[in-house]
């Protein structure tokens, strides 16, 4: 599957924000960018009051609804962090050059942290084809570990490493 890439901006709303690991949030938004979008790209979040535009990755796309997952790193993330449902975020994507997804019997998904978000919606996409997917993630610690749950709904292989051992 070919994706146009035709870069839209707009005020998106705002449909949930939620704290899923350690400084670690995920937000739900209603946008016409999800239909633009392919697993591996991302969107350029401006947060109210900064200039700087912030790219966060698309971690899972619906119709009409896309997801990221982000860490609060700084002051802007951490403005994004107290953001609620209702409310209105500028949005500039999709950005990048997605994943390809091709014809595979099996496929290994690895990433860390904040590495970890885009290959959920590339997981999704290979499973939607009957691949056998493999994934491997990590994390610091036991407290930062997400979405573990979410790709064994998938039908995903999940393994697990921290740098602390926990």
């Amino acid at each position: 599957m070919k994706w146009e890439n035709k870069m839209i901006q707009e005020q998106a709303k705002i449909l949930s924000n939620q704290k899923i690991a350690d400084q670690v949030y995920k937000m739900e938004i209603e946008t016409t960018l999800s239909s633009q979008s392919a697993p591996g790209q991302f969107v350029e979040i401006q947060v109210p009051g900064y200039y700087l535009r912030r790219p966060i990755s698309i971690c899972e796309i619906q119709e009409g609804i896309l997801t990221i997952i982000y860490k609060v790193l700084g002051d802007g993330t951490k403005v994004m962090s107290k953001m609620e449902a209702g409310e209105t975020i500028d949005l500039f994507g999709p950005c990048g050059t997605g994943f390809p997804i091709e014809n595979r019997d099996t496929v290994l998904l690895a990433g860390g942290g904040v590495g970890v978000p885009p290959l959920y919606e590339c997981a999704k996409q290979y499973r939607n084809k009957n691949t056998n997917v493999q994934v491997v993630l990590g994390f610091n610690s036991k407290k930062d570990v997400f979405y573990v749950d979410e790709f064994e709904q998938l039908g995903c292989s999940v393994y697990v490493s921290t740098m602390d051992g926990s």
